[in-house]
């Protein structure tokens, strides 16, 4: 398996356990076993060469030639307990180093990059940000009771539906979807109300009672097709006004609501206090909606939203908000001088580069915390700024903001995104929503995320034991350079037929591929420094395609 050796090979329980020993207290391990696995390592590689050679300068040859020939002599365990403390360390350090998981797998951290950074293997002057998350838990204050009553009316029908089973349970999910619109503005469970209601007066699919974002967070709608709202039951008319009531409530409630007073505070903080953008997140169209409209009357065009794949700037002139490309958008943002707050929905924080910012605002936290850390890492981005602020805004009171406190107790949530707990992040949607649907109690759902950190820091092997710095006897060049790549592709005569100086640029080229032209470069800073251009590199689908069309070619033209 994976050219281990020895009981390496055997099965996982060797691995497991060898790391196992290693937490166990220094005179308690298994020492003979220890031996005996670092043996059948270096059966077949060399000791590590810079852990050798530390360990040496730090101890002197007498003493570190001990740590160097135990998998061959051995100790007893009395010798084993008469190992000066001062020494000890640099016998973790030595059995760390020599296993075969240091030589397969590599975990690339910030502190690992850092080293990188401190040892010259990345330059100097490489930006890795610090990262600084401060939660901000808000009273809901005379919207409580409204916020209460939404709340119990979502539960209500939750549990009818899944109770009437058969083509009610589909309904129920989409309960679970209102009660995560509620947490995130008045106006997104507002206009969920409105389509609710729309639905049941006229009798519609019940796709028609989602959007879009709805039907991304619930991932799949293939129970829902072909469903209609006969499924609701009698009491259709007695619903309805409730509805009516929900939504004429919602109306009223004043345009800034909590959140949104708070967020005007925390954008005047950010450009009074040196930020020269802010990135502003929300899971749903109608949230971005809303906040961009109170936004407007105070910063005009300096907003740009980007949604559904694409994005919009305010036109004072026709007083609507124009389309713009992924491209414009990122351009835009990036200088800082037209634009300076950028609204989105979790589409944006998957592959827009935004690292010319250093804060962002989570308007809304999706169930699942992946998705925000995901969010986080537009700005927190190697090569970009020294330090990004990111600010969590939640309701107090709310099953989120407990849980999450309850959790916080434990887990630094979001400012440490390494350790064992990290796959945590992609669990906590499940728990919450079984809190928030009232199926668990707050405690029992702090419980379960507490009981799955426990398990993974639990764990034999964690996530610090890859972390790696690989050594190499030699500097490790590339097989290719990106200067190597366009040498070799210009002296191609069917690549240079397909390849036009570009009108604009110096360094690109305008490749035609699949029929069309494609602005491209070798070069990585005209490639940063110019929107819509592409990397012509390994991994770009371009190149993929452009090898593929040219190898399909007459072998006379590839001369």
């Amino acid at each position: 398996l994976f050219g281990l050796n020895g009981r390496w090979a055997e099965n996982a329980q060797p691995l497991e356990g060898y790391f196992k020993e290693l937490r166990e207290p220094f005179n308690s391990r298994q020492w003979q076993f220890l031996r005996h696995m670092v043996a059948d390592h270096l059966a077949v590689t060399e000791p590590e060469p810079r852990a050798q050679k530390a360990i040496e300068d730090r101890l002197g040859w007498v003493a570190a030639d001990r740590i160097f020939n135990f998998h061959q002599t051995g100790m007893t365990q009395a010798s084993i307990a008469e190992i000066p403390g001062e020494e000890r360390p640099y016998w973790e350090d030595w059995l760390r180093a020599n296993t075969p998981v240091r030589d397969r797998v590599f975990r690339t951290t910030r502190a690992t990059l850092r080293h990188y950074r401190e040892t010259g293997l990345l330059p100097a002057d490489t930006i890795i940000p610090e990262r600084h998350v401060h939660d901000e838990f808000l009273s809901l204050g005379s919207a409580q009771n409204l916020y209460n009553r939404i709340e119990e009316y979502i539960r209500r029908h939750y549990d009818a539906f899944l109770a009437a089973g058969g083509k009610s349970v589909p309904l129920g999910f989409i309960m679970t979807i209102y009660r995560r619109r509620l947490t995130s503005s008045f106006y997104a469970i507002r206009r969920s109300l409105e389509r609710r209601r729309d639905g049941l007066a006229n009798r519609k699919q019940l796709v028609d009672l989602l959007d879009e974002d709805d039907l991304f967070s619930l991932e799949s709608t293939a129970e829902l097709e072909d469903l209609d709202l006969d499924v609701v039951g009698a009491e259709l008319g007695a619903e309805i006004a409730e509805l009516d009531d929900f939504i004429r409530e919602l109306t009223d409630q004043p345009p800034d609501e909590p959140k949104m007073a708070r967020l005007h505070e925390l954008l005047n903080e950010a450009f009074t206090g040196g930020h020269k953008t802010v990135v502003i997140f929300t899971q749903y169209t109608d949230t971005l909606t809303y906040v961009r409209s109170q936004l407007l009357q105070w910063f005009d065009t300096q907003i740009i939203c980007y949604f559904g794949g694409g994005g919009e700037r305010w036109n004072p002139v026709t007083e609507t908000w124009d389309r713009l490309s992924k491209e414009a958008v990122k351009d835009l943002f990036r200088k800082g001088e037209e634009v300076r707050i950028l609204i989105g929905t979790d589409s944006l924080s998957e592959g827009l580069n935004l690292q010319t910012c250093d804060r962002l605002i989570n308007f809304d936290l999706p169930w699942n915390f992946m998705r925000v850390e995901q969010r986080i890492g537009r700005i927190d981005r190697i090569g970009g700024l020294p330090h990004v602020k990111v600010t969590n805004l939640f309701y107090e009171g709310t099953v989120e903001e407990d849980i999450y406190q309850r959790i916080k107790e434990r887990h630094d949530w979001f400012t440490h995104v390494v350790g064992n707990a990290q796959p945590v992040l992609a669990a906590t949607e499940s728990v919450i929503q079984q809190a928030a649907m009232g199926k668990i109690s707050r405690e029992d759902a702090a419980g379960k995320l507490n009981e799955a950190i426990d398990q993974l820091e639990g764990a034999h092997v964690k996530l610090e034991d890859l972390d790696a710095v690989p050594q190499f006897e030699h500097p490790l060049e590339p097989v290719m350079t990106l200067e190597n790549l366009q040498d070799s592709l210009l002296g191609i005569e069917a690549v240079e037929a397909r390849l036009y100086d570009h009108p604009d640029l110096e360094n690109a080229w305008l490749l035609e591929v699949d029929s069309a032209k494609h602005g491209v470069t070798f070069d990585s800073t005209t490639y940063e420094a110019n929107v819509g251009l592409e990397l012509l590199s390994w991994g770009n689908p371009l190149l993929e395609k452009l090898l593929d069309e040219i190898s399909a070619q007459p072998m006379a033209n590839l001369d």
